[in-house]
Parts: structure tokens; C-alpha cells; sequence
């Protein structure tokens, strides 16, 4: 599941990407999180309102000073700066919208078949994305009470977004879990959603190169990709989105 999560990002290889944590609710070493994991499955909702990427064919270009910055030899500390100042991978696409998606996520311990992880996945997303009177009338009351245009944060906002857990349920170690990116989610049904996806658009999906793809012919590039192999082995990958990208000369 992993890998198929990072062609969709232009990544190759299995070791899980921030993305991939953030939908399946992984805070942990990989190593252990695949452990402790049986199988994984998704439903998703994509509304996708434009792009911005890098023209393909065309030559992309670090900026000199990047290049300069590669450790010539194996030089651990110096490595990890280089790591920790220009990143692993550039940015060279965006694409922004909304996404609402719906995962289980089986554990060890479950001793569930296939198809009734299936059928668990398919009652979640269709509890999710429908839009029942039920949730309509809850989220119509909740915006009835209280008219003070000021008060502590709350669902739809950036802190109730930060902390709010994505998981909706655990039982049998079967996990469900419910991640949504763009629009003003408070806890509304997924039609009511979608309209506030036009006005608070988010990064839905990005596309990535490896730094060291650009560095060819530049002393000292064996070591980095050396160090960025042992760095994504060995980190955690943040959930978090990528918000800074590198410089690049087209």
C-alpha cells in the first residue's frame, strides 16, 4: 500500500511517505508500524480545482548554492545539515482541491477475513459519503446555537484540525479511520463539504523528484544518497504536508 501511495507521488520505493502515515494514522517507526499491520484499504473522494507543476521535459536545475553545500566526503554531521537544510526531495508539482477518504486499517490481532474488512470498509464509506437527514439536521443545530462571532476554536478550525483524531472507531483491532484535506470540515456530511471545498482549497497531492537526481556530476553526490537512504529508513516521516520546496531554474 505504501508503494502505491508513492507512485501517486512520483516516489519510488516501499518506505512509507507522510501522506501515506497521515491517511493510516502511523506516528511511529515504520519498521514496527508494518509489523504490527495486516493489511490496509481506502475509499477516497477527490475534488481537484487546478495544478501547478513543472513543465515536463523540461531541464530542472538546483540553485548553485545547494550544490555547493554537498559534503564531499562521508561526513555524518555535515550530511545530516545538508538533510536537514535542502530536504531529500523537490517539489516539482501541486495539485489542489479537496479530499475526503475513509480507511481501515487491520491489525495484527484481527483475525478477519478479507472480504469482511472489505464489507467494514464499504459501511464506512458509505455511512461517510452519504449525506443522511441524520447528519444534516446535527449539523444544522450545531450552527443554530451560540451567535457570538467570537469563540474558542472549533470544528473547522486550523486547531480543532491539529488536534482532532482521525480515528473513528476501533474494535477487534480493526481500525476505521476518516481524513479530510480542503474545505471547512465540521464534522458536516460529505455534501455539505464539498461546497466549502471552491473557497479553502488545500494541498490534495504533490508530485516529487529526489534532490540527488539533480545533483549529478556535483563531488560528493554518492554520499548524500547514501545518507538519504539511511535518513528515510530510519525517520519518521512527519504527517504533516511539505510547505517549503527548493528554488529551481527552469
Amino acid at each position: 500500500m505504501a508503494e502505491h501511495v508513492n507512485q501517486s507521488l512520483s516516489l519510488t520505493g516501499k518506505i512509507p511517505s507522510g501522506p501515506f502515515n497521515a491517511m493510516f494514522d502511523y506516528r511511529g517507526c515504520w519498521h514496527r508500524d508494518a509489523a504490527a499491520t495486516r493489511s490496509l484499504c481506502f475509499d477516497a473522494r477527490l475534488v481537484e480545482l487546478y495544478a501547478v507543476e513543472a513543465p515536463r521535459g523540461a531541464r530542472l536545475a538546483l540553485r548553485d548554492h545547494v550544490a555547493r553545500d554537498v559534503p564531499t566526503s562521508w561526513d555524518p554531521p555535515a550530511l545530516a545539515a545538508f538533510i536537514d537544510t535542502h530536504g531529500t526531495h523537490v517539489v516539482v508539482g501541486v495539485r489542489m482541491g479537496g479530499k475526503d477518504v475513509v480507511c481501515i486499517k487491520q491489525l495484527r490481532g484481527s483475525a478477519l477475513e478479507p472480504r469482511d474488512v472489505q464489507a467494514r470498509l464499504k459501511k464506512l464509506a458509505d455511512a461517510t459519503f452519504s449525506q443522511s437527514l441524520d447528519r444534516r439536521q446535527s449539523s444544522a443545530g450545531a450552527k443554530s446555537r451560540g451567535s457570538s462571532s467570537r469563540r474558542p476554536p472549533g470544528p473547522g478550525s486550523a486547531a480543532w484540525r491539529a488536534f482532532r483524531s482521525p480515528v473513528i472507531h476501533n474494535k477487534d483491532d480493526v481500525v476505521g479511520i476518516h481524513v479530510r484535506r480542503g474545505g471547512v470540515d465540521d464534522g458536516q456530511g460529505h455534501d455539505e463539504w464539498l461546497t466549502t471545498v471552491a473557497a479553502s482549497p488545500d494541498v490534495i497531492s504533490m508530485a516529487f523528484v529526489p534532490i540527488t537526481s539533480l545533483l549529478t556530476g556535483v563531488p560528493g553526490r554518492g554520499f548524500l544518497n547514501h545518507a538519504v537512504n539511511l535518513y528515510l529508513r530510519c525517520t519518521i516521516i512527519s504527517s504533516q504536508p511539505v510547505s517549503v520546496c527548493l528554488t529551481l531554474t527552469i
